[in-house]
């Protein structure tokens, strides 16, 4: 049920394929290198059934206790509906044209920072409203993708997240 003002969250919490296989710049970083193994379900990110979220702020956060060669900034693209792309770990994303209709856009999630044996990073004040698909369960789904190119650890374990208000 939709109620405009209360307070939205949903996280996705995977850990990438046990390998070392580089990414490149627009590569999607996923639980899975299976077909469809890189859509991010953010179950609870928005109201139910209709209406809109308010985006306010992202995080980041990567279990690794430095920052990789090459890793910079990652971008969040949203979907009302889980996407008929199905995008596996390393692959490369696209716009595909049976994802126009549910494409909410993308959040710039800015360079993980070194936070001791953790990576970190939160963007607040973001402030984009986006309409939700109208699932019972109020789930956003994404894909996080890098843009540029770096060499992971095996199975590095992330965890994603987005905050906002019914609107």
């Amino acid at each position: 049920m939709f109620r405009s003002g209360l307070p939205y969250g949903g996280d996705a919490i995977f850990s990438r394929p046990n390998n070392t296989t580089a990414y490149d710049a627009g590569d999607c970083i996923g639980p899975s290198t299976s077909s469809g193994g890189a859509i991010l379900p953010l179950l609870g990110a928005g109201p139910s059934g209709v209406g809109g979220l308010l985006v306010m702020s992202t995080t980041l956060l990567i279990g690794a206790a430095s920052v990789p060669g090459g890793m910079t900034t990652m971008f969040l693209h949203l979907y009302n509906s889980s996407p008929a792309s199905a995008f596996a770990d390393g692959d490369t994303w696209s716009l595909a044209d049976a994802d126009r209709e549910e494409y909410l856009g993308s959040l710039a999630l800015g360079t993980p920072a070194d936070a001791g044996a953790n990576l970190f990073i939160a963007v607040d004040n973001i402030n984009k409203q986006i309409r939700m698909g109208g699932n019972a369960s109020g789930a956003l789904w994404a894909y996080l993708v890098t843009t540029a190119g770096w060499t992971p650890a095996a199975e590095t374990p992330f965890r994603v997240g987005v905050r906002g208000y019914g609107c």
